[in-house]
């Protein structure tokens, strides 16, 4: 007899520690997807940053470009006096034109890198709302399968507390009408 309890107990310590290994299997499931999605939105993050740091030391660029442009110009200019002033304006209006096409393209560029990485960012955190409502539906659904389960135990305790008092007050019964023949 004393075999088969240590046997159990050994047998239920081993349900114990396979269901806490369980427990942290998940866990450590829930981190690597947490890290995953975490890295997602950091890499959307950096490129939105390099979107945006490129877009500045764009703008210090082109202003050190115009700077440099005027410059020249000037010393042109004071070298040729004679220089038709309508195709100087033409050129600059070309130049100019020129600048503001590859603003654009860059600045599109950044859009889209920044829509992107906006789109990432969304769809990571749709996800997890998803995964959330998932748990939270799953976890619900746990609580009232074990408080189910808890009712039924309990009925069955109460039944099997309601027999054991049914053969309590027949053997007290019984040892009275017992003690009352020997005497």
């Amino acid at each position: 007899m004393f075999k088969f309890n240590k046997n159990e107990e050994l047998y239920q310590v081993i349900d114990q520690q396979k269901e806490q290994i369980a427990r942290y299997e998940s866990r450590l499931r829930d981190l690597v997807h947490a890290y995953k999605s975490l890295q997602k939105e950091k890499d959307a993050l950096e490129e939105s940053m390099k979107a945006l740091t490129a877009a500045r030391s764009g703008v210090r660029k082109k202003r050190q470009n115009d700077r440099q442009k005027q410059e020249s110009q000037d010393v042109l200019e004071e070298d040729k006096v004679n220089v038709n002033e309508e195709q100087a304006l033409s050129d600059d209006a070309s130049d100019k034109i020129e600048d503001d096409v590859e603003d654009i393209e860059h600045l599109r560029s950044q859009l889209f890198t920044l829509t992107t990485s906006i789109s990432t960012m969304s769809e990571e955190k749709k996800r997890i709302v998803a995964v959330y409502q998932a748990e939270k539906k799953q976890l619900k659904h746990e609580n009232e399968v074990q408080i189910n389960k808890l009712q039924e135990e309990n009925e069955v305790l109460v039944k099997k507390i309601e027999l054991l008092k049914q053969e309590l007050s027949r053997v007290k019964e019984k040892l009275r009408s017992q003690q009352s023949d020997h005497d």
